[in-house]
């Protein structure tokens, strides 16, 4: 038995034009967006605010990023005084979470910014992080936002550091 369904036409039309690709919603997982942190960006003090580590710390600070889906890759080379020379992390975009220096994190790409939150303990408690990666407005000049709060208000820090891209 074969039956006849027909659809009023303007049910059609709103359909269609709703299934145009121009109304899909970008989601983490294409990677719209996300490609554009690629690249190789060397700090610019003029541009930066050190919060209380002060811009002394900081030689030849130097990130190197790569995306391929929703895995970006964060190579960090610096003469930061604390800091790792070439140390790389592995984050997520899709929010799956990652484990990176035996720290465990969760990462999102969320309103052109990719953020990352983890926690660690400290001798006084748990110490909370946020870490944002986002272009500037005119895209050319990356933005890491770091903040950080813990129950130790000596500790709570936050700044902002500009980078540019390596040509």
């Amino acid at each position: 038995m074969r039956h006849n369904i027909t659809l009023p036409l303007t049910t059609v039309l709103i359909f269609s034009i709703l299934s145009h690709p121009m109304f899909a919603q970008k989601s983490a997982s294409s990677g719209v967006g996300i490609s554009e942190l690629q690249g190789t960006w060397i700090l610019n003090p003029g541009k930066s605010h050190f919060g209380k580590v002060g811009q002394n710390d900081y030689k030849d600070y130097t990130k190197e990023i790569s995306v391929i889906g929703d895995e970006v890759r964060i190579r960090t080379m610096s003469g930061f005084t604390n800091g790792y020379p070439g140390r790389e992390i592995v984050l997520f975009a899709d929010g799956r979470g990652e484990l990176n220096d035996n720290i465990k994190s969760v990462t999102h790409w969320k309103k052109s910014r990719l953020v990352r939150r983890f926690s660690e303990k400290v001798n006084w408690g748990w110490q909370d992080y946020v870490y944002q990666y986002h272009l500037s407005k005119d895209g050319n000049s990356l933005i890491f936002e770091f903040e950080t709060k813990s129950t130790m208000p000596f500790t709570n820090d936050a700044f902002s550091l500009v980078f540019n891209r390596k040509i």
